[in-house]
This record gives C-alpha cells, sequence and structure tokens, in this order.
C-alpha cells in the first residue's frame, strides 16, 4: 500500500521503475503543454513544503490518525520537520534512521551481483590508471585517465567517484589543482570507483610513479598488503568481522606500533 510523492517531471520514469506502487505529482512548469494545465497558473512564489504537505494529506487518508511516523531526522530540512509536525504533533515524529540502515543490511543476491561487478570495474579502472600515470602528469591528467577508464569499463557504467591522493599532498583531490605535478617516486592512492545501477564501488589501490619508492614507504606498503593477504584467508561463513579487525590491526602494529587508523580496508570489495 505505498506511495511515491514526486514531480510531474520524473513521473514516468517512477512509474517505470515502479508499476506498482501509487504515483502522486506534485505539479511543475516544465512542459509545453503541461500534464494538468486545464486553469492552472504558475505561482509567483511556490510552497517550498507542498510536497511533504501532500505527503502528509496521503498518509492521513491512507491511515487516518497517525501515532507515530517515521522520518529520517538526518535528512530533514527544519522547515520541513515543521511543515509535518504542525499537521501530526511534534509528539508523532520519530527517526527511522535506524530501520533504513538495518534494512539495507542485508544485501539482495541481486545487488550482492551489482556491487561484486562495480568493485571488479573499478579494479580494472585502478588498473588502468596505474599504468598510465606518468611523471609530470597534473591531477587534470588524472582525472582525464579516470574518465578514460570509466568508458573502457563499459556502458552500463554511469560515473566516477574518486578521491585521488598523490605525493606528499595526503588530502584527496576532487576540484584538480592546476599547481600540482606528479614526480617520480610519488606515492598514488586511488579510491572510490565506477558506479553503475545507482550503486557506487569504494575500493583502494596504491602505487609508486615511476617504478621507484623509499625503503620507508616499501616497508608500510608490504606488511598492509600481508596483512591484507590474511585476512581475507580468514574470512568465512561464522567468523565474526570483529575479529578478522582485531588479528589485522595487530599484524600491522608487528612493523608499526603506531598504527591508529581504526578500521583496516574496505566493508565493499571484489
Amino acid at each position: 500500500n505505498a506511495a511515491i510523492v514526486t514531480t510531474e517531471f520524473e513521473t514516468s520514469l517512477t512509474k517505470l521503475e515502479n508499476p506498482d506502487i501509487e504515483i502522486v505529482a506534485y505539479p511543475i512548469f516544465v512542459y509545453v503543454a503541461d500534464f494538468d494545465s486545464a486553469g492552472r497558473v504558475k505561482e509567483v512564489q511556490p510552497d517550498t513544503n507542498r510536497t511533504f504537505k501532500m505527503a502528509a494529506d496521503l498518509i492521513q487518508q491512507k491511515v487516518g490518525t497517525v501515532k507515530k511516523l517515521g522520518v529520517e531526522w538526518a535528512a530533514m530540512p527544519y522547515d520541513k520537520m515543521l511543515a509535518l509536525q504542525e499537521v501530526f504533533g511534534a509528539g508523532a515524529l520519530a527517526d527511522c534512521g535506524k530501520v533504513l540502515i538495518e534494512s539495507a543490511a542485508t544485501k539482495t543476491p541481486w545487488e550482492i551481483e551489482v556491487l561484486r561487478k562495480n568493485a571488479q570495474a573499478s579494479h580494472e579502472a585502478m588498473h588502468y590508471v596505474a599504468r598510465n600515470t606518468q611523471p609530470g602528469m597534473s591531477e587534470e591528467d588524472m582525472n582525464l585517465l579516470w574518465n578514460q577508464a570509466l568508458v573502457n569499463a563499459g556502458k552500463e557504467f554511469t560515473r566516477v567517484y574518486n578521491a585521488p591522493v598523490i605525493g606528499e599532498q595526503f588530502s584527496p583531490y576532487y576540484v584538480p589543482h592546476a599547481a600540482s605535478t606528479i614526480k617520480a617516486g610519488d606515492m598514488v592512492r586511488l579510491d572510490g570507483g565506477v558506479c553503475s545501477n545507482g550503486y557506487s564501488s569504494d575500493i583502494a589501490r596504491t602505487y609508486a610513479v615511476g617504478g621507484v619508492v623509499n625503503d620507508e614507504r616499501r616497508k608500510i606498503w608490504e606488511i598492509l598488503h600481508e596483512t591484507h593477504e590474511k585476512a581475507l584467508q580468514m574470512i568465512g561463513p561464522g567468523v565474526r568481522m570483529c575479529d578478522v579487525f582485531r588479528f589485522a590491526e595487530d599484524n600491522v602494529k608487528t612493523v608499526i606500533p603506531s598504527y591508529n587508523r581504526g578500521h583496516f580496508g574496505h566493508s565493499i570489495g571484489c
């Protein structure tokens, strides 16, 4: 008995993806001949809370008196909260964020396959970028490599999410800096991945530019790589993730006693 409140601009796609769900459309003025334009005039100042009021009306029609209404506080603008409180009362609103997180924690077989495919494509994309990184390149060149890798991945992949880190510049860049130049011996960490079906992949790969690296960085890389391989061998049905984490952290500390990163690896991998 679900419904979606959205704009007329998005109703055709929403119906295509949700054929069994009721669609309640918010009127807009995008097309030459609008959907229900008979006698309708565009408002000078639209009510920015109108969609929430439409949702409130829909809930009251479907349910009647509402004792408890789940809202996602972390994503709820203050003015929208006030609009809902006017209808249902402040006491009726309850945070449903934890419920949504719990529901998302269990992946369907389809989701698992999408995530795996994205991670594998990201793995290939990162190797393409690494193979083609040359001393003297700029961050703009890195972005170009990323986008070339996206095209190489296939037409189903829609965008790249990436936050590379280059050399001594340990902050990830999102907008390229014109002044930055990649040097031989720089370490590059690629973090992120390619996206499809509305899901992103988040893996990381680290490499040295020009095939040269100093001894300290090599030592760090080797213990992290060794730990990663051993941790993979531990994973299996019934194994607690906290035990895998604890092993990984302790193993790294045999070489880096001050290791305090707080996590090891990514939750989603190939």
